[in-house]
């Protein structure tokens, strides 16, 4: 009898500790699981805190990047889901991407975005784990680039006083002035002076800028007939012409600089994709210090580029250029055939032209090199402009540059003031709103029955000792 019921009681003590264990267990699993789910606020260092806390609205610390890091690594390891697989294979990447982050100031006008990293925000598809890990990544980039904002100091350039006079772009909120700012390549009042390598290069010369024409065999007669007998004459040396066709009369005034790529004639994201891959290809092999692509309806005032990218370092990360959009645009990343998220991300559109340094253009080799800017192009399923920018700023965390001197036939041409055409780097000319929409040229050298696109008349302007313009007496 005595022994049933020391049996008995040491069956119920076994009871209550496995029930009690269980219970411990269930609270430390709902603990761990509330952290990853809050929003997060990375320590980082003195400079980026406050930046975190900007981006999540709180101030308190909820976890150390590294204790996050530690916990997703460890709960991660048990998953076996090829979603989790996926995902994990892309934070990798994506932690590759934050370690390569250059040294190099950010902007030169301030973003219109305010934040000015070109801010990707994440959508529904991924796990609460995942995004946890991928939020900590974009907190930590922003957070780096605070700091290289607070140890250089804003890179403000000396231009032309008749360039403030003309700002085409509106100014948003957000991020202290908005919109653009010119100032005189001071300190910018930041915090310090800039390093001697950061400092805008005066001695740059139109021979050191990569002038890429995009264009196709139907346009040669029409279009860059016209480029050729404007700006191109004098810019010989730094303009290559890519296209898709051969042409023995381009060829005999372009000599090699002109390019068959090749690729398709056709108007897509592949075949203008293939174009750009071959320009950026063409670029790094030449050595210079500049590459700018623009379309065969533009006008390149080369001196003008010249002036506007000396105020950059083309050994630091500059991607310089106009978007056509008021607002990033959202891109759906494909991971892999059953993973996809959301990227947010500025771009420059290729019609009023745009500037990579050389600095970023070689950090981009591992998305545009080789043909591997047309399996990025895809991975996103947008145009070559929109890749480009999907590049730079998504992938290696470079903002865009606002530049209001880069133009194309999707705004409002004749907002320009003809006092101002001079110091443009680019235009252009189309249609606008169904109308005819060319520069404003007032009693140009020619008259628009004979000159529709302007460029005559601009070109005369701007060389009026060009043989074939009419001599004032």
């Amino acid at each position: 009898m005595v022994d049933m019921g020391r049996r008995w009681c040491f069956a119920v003590l076994g009871t209550v500790i496995m029930m009690a264990s269980f219970l411990l267990m269930l609270e430390q699993q709902s603990a761990l699981s509330a952290s990853e789910m809050r929003p997060l606020v990375i320590t980082t260092s003195s400079a980026s805190a406050s930046s975190a806390a900007a981006a999540t609205g709180k101030s308190n610390v909820d976890l150390t990047s590294r204790e996050l890091l530690r916990r997703w690594q460890g709960r991660s390891r048990s998953g076996s889901s090829s979603n989790q697989n996926g995902i994990s294979s892309q934070q990798n990447n994506s932690r590759s991407s934050i370690s390569k982050v250059p040294n190099s100031l950010t902007k030169f006008f301030s973003t219109v975005s305010g934040g000015g990293g070109g801010s990707r925000h994440l959508k529904a598809g991924l796990g609460q784990r995942e995004a946890a890990m991928m939020q900590q990544q974009q907190l930590l980039l922003q957070g780096h680039q605070q700091q290289q904002h607070q140890q250089h100091g804003s890179l403000a350039g000396a231009a032309s006083d008749d360039l403030r006079d003309y700002s085409p772009l509106e100014q948003r909120d957000g991020g202290g002035a908005g919109g653009w700012t010119m100032g005189d390549g001071g300190d910018g009042g930041g915090g310090g002076g800039h390093h001697e390598d950061t400092r805008p290069r005066r001695d740059l010369k139109s021979s050191d800028i990569f002038v890429a024409v995009k264009t196709t065999g139907k346009f040669h007669a029409s279009r860059m007939r016209l480029l050729l007998r404007t700006w191109v004459s004098r810019a010989r040396e730094q303009t290559y012409i890519f296209t898709d066709t051969d042409d023995e009369e381009i060829r005999k005034v372009a000599g090699s600089h002109m390019v068959n790529t090749n690729c398709s004639a056709a108007h897509n994201r592949q075949a203008l994709s293939c174009k750009m891959s071959v320009e950026y290809e063409t670029f790094v092999k030449s050595g210079k210090k500049w590459f700018c692509h623009v379309d065969d309806d533009n006008y390149v005032n080369v001196e003008a580029l010249r002036a506007a990218l000396s105020s950059f370092s083309h050994t630091h990360d500059f991607y310089v250029g106009r978007p056509s959009l008021d607002r990033p645009i959202e891109a759906t990343e494909r991971l892999s055939p059953h993973v996809s998220h959301t990227v947010t991300f500025w771009f420059a559109t290729g019609g009023a032209g745009f500037c990579l340094s050389r600095g970023l253009a070689l950090k981009m080799t591992p998305w545009a090199s080789a043909g591997v800017f047309m399996s990025t192009a895809e991975r996103i399923r947008l145009p070559d402009d929109c890749t480009v920018g999907y590049i730079a700023e998504a992938m290696l965390g470079v903002p865009l540059t606002f530049s209001p001197l880069f133009h194309s036939h999707l705004e409002n041409l004749q907002q320009i003031p003809h006092a101002q055409l001079p110091h443009q780097a680019t235009l252009s000319y189309g249609t606008f709103e169904n109308k005819r929409n060319v520069i404003n040229i007032n009693s140009g050298a020619f008259g628009s029955e004979q000159d529709p696109t302007r460029f005559l008349s601009l070109h005369c302007l701007l060389h009026p000792d060009t043989d074939w313009c009419p001599q004032s007496s």
